[in-house]
């Protein structure tokens, strides 16, 4: 009898210029399924995948916007949630969800100001930014987590979001830029860059199998909109005359979806005037299609393995970008600038509208979230379940419910029920809970073991 036919799941099909990880088959070695979620021990081969959404600045305040008025710990319904997170329930994800309230992220406090460039700084880290030139946070937990489950990933940890960081120069109140535009640090005092072309990030995702000449094959391809899949078309033949009928079908579906991005892409340049001018770099100019690209790289980075940790930011703390394609539930048009026009909202005389449109702004930012995870659950895994199961999504925000404070956060929590997370809840703790204690708990998820993690005092679980 003949062995049958097995691959590896960091199989890859290579080209001139191109390196293209393959998705998740049922013919690729696994481990074999429990009955019940058992957190994996790292190392063991299973697929575990970490996305970090970090949202800008803060939330309404408005009791029961987010959390219904009343609600307490127990199943995640409709009726516990606000208007704000309703796309929770919408996009299908109840039971795939863990909300935790009234955390609190102590070191981004101090008695100075310069709130922005703590909360981001210590977003991730736990750890409290100082003043001065040197950026003295880091590694953060994507990073922490990469180190352990990216061994072999193309890519170990992809940074992505719609606004440069700045890397240099004074900002907030004196603190280093890099702590305030930044959450991602691959090592203290390293910033992790954030990639907001979508273009160079698909690149970097598939290109490159020969280091000298993908830069060359990229430019090539897009001169004569040639596909990664057209340089690894004897390979594909090859390998689909071995795959069972199912595993046929899947990687049809995916590469059917790989160059439909890539079409999307080649067409997401800003319009031509008369006067070109720099290289728009296929950078969409409106921010709905830059998220709905990033969102799209996301589900493509862990579909394909290129990288299992991928944290997006969306804008920065302190931005100035206006929503005007957005209205408030009473159907006006929102107008004001991102950062003093909406979460200073009560600074201005006109109070009440700038609060409804930082709820508007909320509820578009939590569907663009939620799209992620609609599109990772509706990915089906060859030992049974689908990519969210295996995948630990955490949306958290550098502010709480203010402007400028740390506490009343509520990270939310989809995914990871592979890893053991007991997802379907609504923890209404009564007590504050140390952000750096819930992300011990994703820390736990993943099967690492650590002592702390930034200014934690034990381990808020997720299991």
């Amino acid at each position: 009898m003949s062995r049958p036919f097995l691959l590896s799941r960091r199989s890859f099909l290579g080209g001139a210029g191109v390196l293209l990880s393959l998705p998740l088959l049922e013919q690729m070695r696994r481990v074999a399924r429990a009955t019940s979620p058992v957190r994996p021990a790292v190392g063991d081969g299973a697929v575990r995948n970490f996305v970090v959404w970090h949202f800008p600045t803060s939330w309404t305040n408005r009791v029961g916007a987010l959390i219904a008025d009343g609600a307490t710990t127990g199943a995640l319904t409709a009726a516990s949630l606000g208007p704000v997170f309703k796309a929770i329930e919408t996009d299908g994800l109840l039971g795939d969800t863990l909300i935790p309230t009234n955390v609190r992220n102590e070191p981004a406090y101090a008695s100075q100001a310069g709130d922005h460039a703590r909360g981001v700084g210590a977003l991730l880290t736990c750890q409290q930014p100082q003043t001065g030139d040197t950026i003295n946070v880091g590694p953060s937990l994507d990073h922490v987590v990469a180190a352990q489950i990216s061994q072999g990933a193309r890519v170990s940890s992809l940074q992505l979001g719609t606004n440069n960081n700045q890397p240099t120069g004074s900002c907030d109140s004196g603190y280093p830029c890099p702590n305030q535009y930044n959450a991602s640090f691959s090592a203290p005092g390293v910033v992790a860059p954030r990639e907001i072309d979508p273009g160079k990030a698909f690149r970097r995702m598939f290109d490159g199998f020969d280091p000298g000449a993908s830069e060359a094959e990229a430019l090539r391809r897009q001169r004569y909109r040639t596909s990664v899949l057209d340089y690894t078309l004897e390979q594909t033949s090859t390998l689909k005359s071995k795959l069972n009928p199912r595993d046929n079908a899947k990687l049809d579906q995916y590469f059917t979806g790989l160059r439909e991005f890539e079409e999307r892409l080649a067409n997401a340049g800003a319009p031509l005037t008369c006067t070109p001018g720099a290289d728009p770099g296929g950078v969409p100019g409106d921010v709905r299609d830059k998220v709905r690209l990033m969102n799209d790289l996301t589900v493509l980075a862990l579909q394909c393995q290129s990288s299992p940790v991928v944290f997006f930011a969306y804008e920065n703390t302190v931005s100035g970008i206006q929503h005007t394609f957005l209205q408030t539930a009473d159907g006006q048009t929102v107008v004001d600038d991102w950062h003093i026009g909406l979460t200073h909202y009560y600074e201005h005389s006109n109070a009440d509208f700038r609060l409804a449109e930082l709820e508007a702004v909320n509820t578009w930012l939590v569907s663009q979230y939620t799209d992620v995870a609609k599109k990772l659950k509706a990915i089906e895994m060859p030992e049974g379940g689908t990519l969210l199961d295996h995948t630990l999504m955490l949306g958290v925000s550098d502010m709480g419910d203010e402007a400028h404070n740390h506490e009343h956060m509520r990270p939310i929590i989809i995914g990871g029920s592979a890893l053991g997370v007991n997802t379907g809840r609504l923890v209404v703790n009564p007590n504050r809970v140390r952000l750096a204690n819930v992300y011990m708990g994703v820390l736990e998820a993943f099967g690492i073991e650590q002592g702390s993690f930034g200014d934690s005092d034990g381990t808020f679980s997720l299991s």
